[in-house]
């Protein structure tokens, strides 16, 4: 967990210097003044990424630009319970270099809700030297790098929660649903998927409001976020279990190779 976190000469001010609480932070202010660069940052000091530009220093400074942060690792195993980390900026080479490595970065699953409607994932179980950055149509309907099939997206991974014999992500699906719905009168269930339209052969899922059953691809702009957010916290914690669970089952019996891949899902059913 991120404790603390320190900006010299980087962002809109000559120094910026927050202290988090254990579990919940409000920022607010006017815009433009650094709030949605903060959460930049700290996503960065997380998990190594940056969701796209990295943040660059203030021009025309004799300070050394730094970004200072402290890290609690005690859900990481490690020996000490926090650890300072130090940021510089290379100018010749143009990115930021630091007294940490690949192995430093949070040990837990990080999701960032991005202002620009999109969702970032950081899962170390899964994917450890990079993060998932979807857009809204990556997120609806799937994400794709170098001919994999990185995530299939809420529309089709919907469909096939809801008609598993096995129900236990869309059990969790529908009841994260009902706890983000706006208000107990604005409530959210889940309706039947349905064809849509003669140009979509998919089968569509649908929500049964106050007002009526919708599609979820005609849902409101507002709808359609809580149904992502909802989509996302629900897919990062199962893709994570089963990776974890793979892992532990490679380690446990020594499985190594494609063929013995079917073996490792056998067990993982089990």
């Amino acid at each position: 967990m991120l404790k603390e976190l320190h900006l010299q000469q980087v962002g809109p001010t000559d120094h910026f210097d927050v202290e988090f609480s254990a579990r919940l932070n409000i920022f607010t202010g006017d815009n433009g003044l650094g709030k949605s660069f903060l959460l930049d940052v700290a996503w960065w000091v997380l998990t190594g990424n940056w969701v796209d530009q990295p943040a660059y220093p203030r021009r025309h400074t004799e300070e050394l630009p730094k970004i200072l942060s402290k890290i609690d690792t005690r859900n990481g195993r490690l020996l000490f319970h926090e650890i300072d980390f130090e940021s510089y900026f290379d100018f010749s080479e143009q990115k930021w270099q630091g007294n940490w490595s690949l192995d430093n970065f949070s040990k837990s699953v990080v999701i960032y809700v991005r202002v620009d409607g999109g969702f970032s994932v950081f899962d170390p179980a899964r994917k450890r030297d990079n993060a998932y950055n979807f857009n809204s149509d990556t997120l609806w309907n799937g994400l794709k790098q170098k001919g994999k099939v990185l995530c299939n997206g809420l529309i089709q991974d919907w469909v096939t929660w809801q008609n598993q014999p096995n129900k236990y992500p869309f059990q969790l699906f529908t009841n994260v649903i009902k706890k983000l719905a706006p208000h107990p009168d604005e409530w959210i269930e889940i309706g039947e998927p349905k064809r849509v339209s003669v140009e979509d052969v998919r089968d569509i899922p649908t929500i049964n409001l106050p007002y009526g059953n919708v599609p979820v691809t005609q849902a409101s702009a507002g709808m359609k976020r809580i149904l992502g957010l909802a989509y996302l916290l629900v897919w990062t914690w199962y893709e994570h279990n089963i990776e974890k669970t793979k892992r532990h089952l490679i380690n446990k019996y020594n499985f190594s190779g494609n063929d013995r891949y079917m073996e490792i899902i056998s067990l993982i059913k089990k």
